[in-house]
């Protein structure tokens, strides 16, 4: 079953509510934090990985804090989740083939089917489309 953590789904939240309030600039983590009732530690891990992969930047000072890399309409649901949980999948052979039976499976090409669908339609949700 295609399961996504509580930092994949904490991580969806946050990056919205970040850029629901992006419009003077910066946004401070502890107000994130506040609003979503969130630990300010945990989203601190969150947006930390979120800026290694380049969707979020950062800026230290007075008028520092976080905001997206990028517009919330270049910025997909897709792109956030996978970077915190990696490479979706249905079932885990479909793309890692770490079964015996890959080569004769007979349902392989539909949780591959399935799988690609998931990620069109994450693909195609905007965090845009939150706001």
């Amino acid at each position: 079953m295609l399961k996504v953590s509580t930092k994949g789904r904490y991580a969806l939240r946050a990056v919205i509510d970040l850029a629901d309030h992006s419009e003077k600039g910066h946004v401070y983590l502890k107000d994130i934090a506040r609003r979503q009732d969130l630990s300010i530690k945990y989203l601190e891990a969150i947006f930390t990985k979120l800026k290694k992969k380049g969707l979020l930047k950062s800026r230290r000072g007075v008028k520092g804090g976080y905001a997206l890399a990028r517009p919330a309409k270049a910025l997909s649901v897709h792109d956030i989740v996978t970077a915190m949980e990696g490479p979706l999948s249905i079932v885990p052979c479909v793309f890692h083939g770490n079964c015996a039976r890959i080569k004769r499976c007979r349902t392989k090409s539909l949780w591959a089917d399935l799988t690609r669908q998931i990620e069109t339609i994450m693909k195609k949700t905007l965090v845009a489309d939150f706001l």
